[in-house]
């Protein structure tokens, strides 16, 4: 039997299912350690999981065993740098784990702690590399940078990424690649796909007012800078010269969607439609209702939105800012690339689709048979493989 510690920074949908998917492993034994119970991605940074909340009805923790480490900071500070968890020591012994897996990120002082513990008892550490690695900082962060990720990157004893980009980052601080493998971007597959057929398109569309001949772009995301929800927006407006039968859905929240409301309530653009924050089961109401995905992000290192709407059969329409656009989209095959901020482009792309259903039908089927070949599974081998690379190398720790 196999004992893994997985140290993440808080309970989401996506690594949930991942944690239910190994932990049904016949040799495995996986304890997930989360170091705060709230939800960074919601808008307003709630918490998910209150005092005196029933935590074995909450789906996210269903199939593996957790435990919430003692916050020394305050809850409502979601950021990895308040990360602060010093009860993570106890959990770090031979007794307790032969591998360490780490799912936070590098600045967090919880996972320092964590390492050091790993280092002590020659326990083989593991992490996965999805990362931002395009942020700007000034010449002296990046000095500290290179430090701080460095030593991260000499500690690992092997790694798990998800597109060329990330693995190349992580060459770049010093990892070697034999120690990196390749699993796929994943969601619950199973779990959307259930809910494609659960849900009537119809329906949906007669609640937001949309007829059932009209053509859907949809989104799903955090309405934040990078995410560039505005540019849907922006090519609406072209595309709104030459057809009358489009419509947009953003499904999300954030710190733009007052600006965006407010865009479009001056502009008078009567055809886009938001939705707000909603659960896993109320996306699904409005995906199946959609006849294609938009993500214009300015950079976007694993969008899990992505193959959420692969899943609903939708064709994906993506900036080329989403790195894994590159496991994911089959240029003209299940949708289309744009640069970063071209709107023009977008709204010529979606005017093309809306006016060739049927091929944009096609193009969702072979949506969903990608997606299919990037589900949870196919994460686990990665896993395991990157847990046997470590273990055999365990003693070259030392």
């Amino acid at each position: 039997m196999i004992k893994i510690i997985a140290l993440y920074g808080f309970p989401v949908s996506y690594t949930s299912g991942l944690f239910k998917t190994l932990a049904s492993e016949a040799d495995i034994s996986l304890r997930v350690l989360y170091c705060k119970n709230i939800d960074s991605g919601s808008a307003d940074r709630r918490p998910l999981f209150l005092e005196g909340d029933d935590l074995s009805k909450i789906r996210w923790l269903e199939g593996f065993d957790y435990y919430f480490l003692e916050d020394k900071y305050n809850k409502q500070k979601p950021e990895q740098y308040y990360m602060y968890n010093p009860e993570v020591r106890r959990f770090i012994r031979p007794e307790l784990a032969d591998v360490l897996i780490i799912g936070c990120g590098y600045w967090t002082p919880t996972i320092w702690m964590a390492i050091k513990e790993a280092q002590k008892y020659n326990i083989p550490i593991i992490t996965r590399m999805t990362v931002e690695g395009n942020k700007k900082r000034n010449i002296f962060l990046r000095g500290i940078k290179r430090i701080v990720v460095g030593e991260f990157c000499k500690a690992m004893s092997a790694g798990v990424y998800e597109t060329e980009n990330q693995k190349a980052y992580f060459q770049s601080y010093g990892m070697d690649s034999s120690k990196m493998f390749f699993g796929p971007c994943a969601v619950d597959n199973d779990y959307f796909q259930e809910q494609a057929k659960k849900f009537d398109s119809e329906e949906t569309r007669k609640r937001l007012g949309i007829d059932k001949d009209d053509f859907v772009v949809s989104f799903l995301g955090n309405f934040i800078k990078r995410k560039r929800v505005i540019d849907i927006v922006y090519a609406m407006q072209i595309i709104n010269k030459e057809l009358d039968n489009i419509h947009l859905v953003l499904i999300g929240d954030g710190e733009e969607r007052s600006k965006i409301e407010g865009y479009v309530k001056s502009e008078g653009i009567d055809n886009v439609h938001f939705t707000g924050i909603l659960s896993n089961g109320e996306i699904g109401k409005i995906l199946v209702a959609a006849n294609v995905f938009v993500l214009p992000s300015s950079h976007d290192a694993s969008s899990k939105a992505l193959n959420e709407a692969m899943n609903f059969s939708l064709p994906i329409v993506v900036s080329d800012g989403v790195e894994t656009a590159s496991e994911l989209l089959v240029e003209g095959e299940n949708g289309f690339q744009f640069h970063v901020g071209d709107v023009e482009g977008l709204a010529a792309v979606l005017i093309n689709m809306s006016t060739d259903r049927n091929k944009t039908k096609i193009m969702g089927k072979k949506s969903l048979d990608i997606v299919n070949h990037s589900g949870y599974d196919q994460k686990v081998v990665a896993i395991r493989k990157a847990i046997d690379f470590a273990l055999i190398h365990k003693d070259n720790l030392r």
